[in-house]
Formats: C-alpha cells, sequence, structure tokens
C-alpha cells in the first residue's frame, strides 16, 4: 500500500528547513525488513489488504504517530517548532475516529517491525 508521502506538509516543511528531498515512496508491506517503509509481515499485510479490499480505498486513512496517542501522549522535544502542530494534528484525528463510533479496524506495528491486526 503506497503512502501518500511526501505530502504538501511534508515538501513545504522539507523545504523551510532546507531539505531538498525528503524521501519517496513510503509503502506499507509484508516481510519483516524494511528501509525506510512499514514492514507488517506477512500476516499482518494480508490482512490489511483484504481489509482494504472490503472498505475499499476511498474508506483508509493511515495515520502514522511516533507512538499511540490514546496511551501516552505524543511529545514534539528536541523537534522542530511544527511538529507540535502535525502532532496535535494527528491526535485530533486519531480520537476524531476513536468517538465516531465506527468499527476500528487498525494494524500496529510492534517493537522490531512486526505487525498485529487489532479490531
Amino acid at each position: 500500500m503506497k503512502l501518500d508521502f511526501p505530502n504538501r506538509l511534508d515538501s513545504e516543511m522539507a523545504e523551510a528547513g532546507g531539505r531538498t528531498w525528503p524521501g519517496s515512496n513510503i509503502f506499507i508491506h509484508g516481510k519483516a525488513v524494511s528501509i525506510g517503509c512499514l514492514a507488517m509481515g506477512d500476516c499482518a499485510i494480508e490482512e490489511l489488504f483484504v481489509l482494504t479490499a472490503d472498505t475499499g480505498l476511498q474508506g483508509v486513512s493511515v495515520i502514522i504517530a511516533p507512538n499511540d496517542p490514546g496511551t501516552s501522549p505524543l511529545v514534539a522535544d528536541d523537534h522542530p517548532p511544527w511538529v507540535t502542530g502535525l502532532y496535535a494534528e494527528i491526535k485530533a484525528e486519531f480520537f476524531r475516529y476513536r468517538e465516531s463510533g465506527q468499527t476500528q479496524q487498525a494494524v500496529r506495528v510492534r517493537e522490531g517491525g512486526k505487525g498485529d491486526a487489532a479490531h
């Protein structure tokens, strides 16, 4: 699953920070290792593929955060000032979805890069 990276904010912040190339081609995929992508493991990516096919790509949102904002705060220490705003947006989207009452289907990456399917 190809992610929208760099998106407009990523490109703007890279330019503001003097970086000419923020990266590209970030995917969520199987296997247990990756260089820059989100490797979920084969079982988790298969479930994610089926969930995406059942839902339709328009019904899928991907939120990437350094930790689960539902269990511990997103802290922007030692980051550029714009990260505080980004973390606020991530937190708001996370809780908006959580409070919407929709059935939550999520795949989380555990430490070590292995994925878990969570419902």
